[in-house]
């Protein structure tokens, strides 16, 4: 994976630097090793030990989604009478009043499994069109 951003690496995220594994190609924390920025000084990473004859037990597939951000039109077709139960629903859902707002800002993007939460809480409220997000784009699954 050539030009990974390592700014779309997560914070802690163990990184694997072992050039001699088969599995480094199709491995995220070995891509992700690759692409700690040249003045970046310490690093979490994966130790030695995972790595055996039966292969790499820290391996992790490189894997993409398409995630979303930004609710602008989620409540449009919402009626006034339903929309701040939903709207609590929606952000218990995310974890938080807080974490709602993160997504909705972009700062964290709504994984596919997310979405499809937030589809059926439409969905058993009577809303049974797909929910409209402001921004759709592939990444990175490092979860």
């Amino acid at each position: 994976m050539k030009n990974m951003d390592f700014d779309l690496v997560p914070t802690g995220w163990p990184l694997c630097f072992r050039d001699e594994c088969g599995q480094r190609d199709r491995c995220l924390r070995y891509q992700a090793g690759m692409a700690v920025p040249t003045e970046q000084l310490t690093a979490t990473a994966v130790v030695p030990q995972p790595l055996t004859e039966a292969g790499c037990r820290a391996f992790h597939a490189i894997r993409e989604e398409r995630v979303a951000w930004g609710f602008t039109h989620l409540f449009d077709a919402v009626s006034h009478r339903d929309y701040a139960a939903l709207r609590r629903e929606v952000e218990q859902l995310l974890g938080s009043r807080y974490a709602y707002h993160r997504y909705h800002t972009g700062e964290r993007k709504l994984r596919e499994e997310q979405q499809r939460q937030i589809a059926r809480l439409l969905a058993v409220h009577g809303y049974p069109s797909a929910p409209v997000f402001d921004h759709q784009a592939a990444a990175l699954v490092f979860g």
